[in-house]
């Protein structure tokens, strides 16, 4: 039995009141199972759960020397003129919450139709934010697409809680409600949020590890009445991944099949749902040629390394033979494996734990690499080198333009990693 639970449930539930069956059908709904989902042939394993710091860590006594927004970039296009004074508020000291339990964070809507790569950047924005406030994060139910829900992958092993307090982000962030039409409220509460996701991507990237200076004196103190914090932005926003959402991505996509291999090469080679087009296409297409000569480099200074080739079938039901024609020039030896795995999600767990993973430039392929847990990726030139580079992966190559010589000198540096998380 599948639980619904709409965003209006949780908000009745916050205030004590005994929810029955809602009729409003236009309001997302957040599906958690009884029960942990088998993903094919993936076993349920114990999932990952934060220590947290305790709610105290959102205290913050000290006032900011300026407003969020003014500390941020005066150049950037998001900055919108508000008032942060605390004067009118009517308690001097923070509000404590009837409980201490952790807080959360809940993404409602903004999420396109799209299988869990592509989703993953609508997603990242959120992940992020609740990163920063060290708060769980779940998302509303999305869409069915490829068989699955995103919503349903990312969600599991974390709890909706009901109860306490829930807040609108928008609320939060809008100092002076009161003041302007409601037109004008809303646009300004949206500028205010665009502003909230640049700056927290931006502070993010360079290390820092509090709210202070994402968010103001006022959005804080809102905050700390908070147990549950409810992101209703409706409009995609894509964006790309910060050392918190490479952790929340890491602790997500692990669950979903077994311990590392330890020693594999693995390519992905994109062909079943894009077979009539993909491989003439540059940003899923996969040089074999270009492939080879970094593969026998590997071979030769790790022996013992296993080659794993991921690629689906198309809907013609290739025997292993066609398949192993479409990765020539590249030859298959004894031991090396074509794997198509039982689930996309089984299949993307798998090489986001790959020692040495090559990938093309789909959202799909680029989610493997951002768990940083492999030691060396090798790219196609498709488009994706510049956002994985900057998430800061250590050894990092675009196959057209690798030096050989120094990717050999990579490849000995490398041999005592173990592909976990660094």
């Amino acid at each position: 039995m599948t639980k619904q639970l709409r965003i209006r449930d949780v908000l009745l539930l916050s205030l004590g009141i005994s929810v029955g069956v809602l009729t409003t059908s236009f309001l997302p709904t957040l599906a958690l199972s009884d029960t942990t989902p088998s993903f094919g042939s993936i076993s349920a394993i114990t999932p990952f759960r934060n220590s947290g710091r305790g709610r105290s860590s959102h205290r913050h006594k000290k006032k900011p020397s300026s407003s969020a927004l003014s500390a941020s970039n005066p150049n950037s296009k998001f900055i919108v003129e508000d008032s942060y004074g605390t004067d009118e508020l009517s308690n001097s000291e923070y509000a404590v919450p009837a409980n201490n339990r952790r807080l959360q964070v809940i993404q409602a809507g903004g999420i396109a139709k799209e299988g869990i790569g592509s989703s993953m950047g609508f997603i990242l924005y959120g992940a992020n934010i609740a990163g920063m406030l060290d708060a769980d994060f779940l998302v509303t139910q999305t869409a069915q697409m490829f068989d699955y829900r995103v919503s349903d992958i990312v969600n599991r092993g974390i709890e909706l809680r009901s109860g306490g307090r829930t807040c609108d982000i928008l609320e939060i962030l809008l100092s002076d409600p009161s003041n302007g039409s409601f037109k004008e409220r809303q646009d300004r509460a949206m500028l205010l949020l665009d502003d909230l996701y640049e700056r927290s991507r931006r502070i993010a990237r360079k290390g820092k590890h509090s709210p202070e200076g994402i968010f103001t004196e006022y959005s804080l103190r809102e905050i700390e009445r908070c147990d549950t914090i409810i992101i209703n932005d409706y409009r995609p926003v894509s964006t790309h991944h910060t050392p918190y959402t490479t952790r929340w991505w890491n602790n997500v996509i692990s669950q979903y099949s077994g311990p590392p291999h330890g020693n594999d090469i693995a390519i992905h080679y994109r062909w079943g749902d894009v077979s009539n087009k993909g491989q003439g296409t540059p940003k899923w297409h996969t040089d074999m040629s270009k492939v080879i000569p970094l593969v026998d480099i590997i071979r030769e200074e790790n022996p013992t390394a296993q080659l794993r080739i991921f690629m689906k079938k198309s809907k013609n039901n290739e025997t292993r033979e066609q398949l192993e024609e479409l990765l020539l020039p590249l030859v298959l030896r004894e031991g090396d494996e074509i794997m198509e795995c039982a689930t996309d999600v089984e299949e993307l767990s798998i090489l986001s734990k790959a020692k040495y993973l090559f990938i093309n430039s789909g959202s799909f392929s680029e989610q493997a690499a951002a768990t940083k847990r492999a030691s060396i990726v090798v790219e196609n030139g498709g488009g994706v080198f510049w956002p994985l580079k900057r998430m800061g992966l250590e050894y990092f190559f675009d196959y057209n333009k690798v030096d050989l010589v120094e990717f050999r000198k990579v490849v000995k540096r490398t041999l005592k990693w173990a592909p976990e998380y660094h």
